[in-house]
């Protein structure tokens, strides 16, 4: 991999991801709609020569492809807010699917494991059936199955399962993050789900 493009790169995994590219000396596109925050992201890894900015809407195939200049693989970042999901996750993928597939290239999808469900087997392993039991897991499997779909022959795609999102900026993304830093401050913190 020469030159990689991550969509989303301004959130917690986008930024991860950015900068370990970056850190392996790989030409990195950043791409987000905020150019304020990916110029904030380029500043804070040492606005490096192989660091680009690349300003867009994920959910416009057009934009994605008009900054991703001769790259090898998109890494797919973005995500929209959990009360959204339903009804953008799908089309946010099918954006970032066209754009590959219109360039052949490919892709690297950062999700969750909401799409086993509940757990069958005493190792998950990939053969884990795949029976999701709520909403999100639910959609997240219609959104696997869209991005493995045989209308795209040209864009491979794979991918890389986070139990967890972890990283210097977990806690903004976490309502555990912010009970835990509450507790090391010895404030009241709040806990949900119990």
């Amino acid at each position: 991999m020469k030159r990689a493009i991550v969509i989303g790169a301004t959130g917690g995994t986008g930024a991860a991801i950015t900068e370990e590219l970056i850190k392996r000396g790989i030409v990195t596109i950043a791409f987000g709609r905020s150019r304020q925050k990916l110029e904030q992201l380029a500043v804070k890894l040492g606005s490096p020569d192989h660091l680009l900015i690349g300003v867009g809407d994920a959910f416009r195939s057009d934009d994605i492809i008009a900054v991703t200049q001769e790259c090898d693989v998109i890494f797919h970042c973005a995500n929209v807010p959990y009360n959204e999901m339903e009804s953008r996750l799908i089309p946010l993928g099918e954006s970032v699917m066209a754009a590959a597939e219109h360039l052949g290239l490919n892709v690297v999808v950062i999700d969750g494991i909401y799409p086993y469900g509940r757990r069958q087997m005493k190792e998950v392993t990939e053969e884990h059936p795949k029976q999701p039991h709520t909403r999100k897991g639910k959609t997240r499997l219609a959104y696997e199955q869209m991005l493995f779909s045989t209308r795209w022959s040209r864009a491979q795609v794979m991918i890389v399962r986070l139990p967890d999102y972890y990283g210097p900026s977990a806690n903004q993304a976490s309502y555990l993050g912010s009970t835990l830093e509450a507790i090391a401050k010895g404030k009241m913190a709040f806990l949900s789900g119990i």
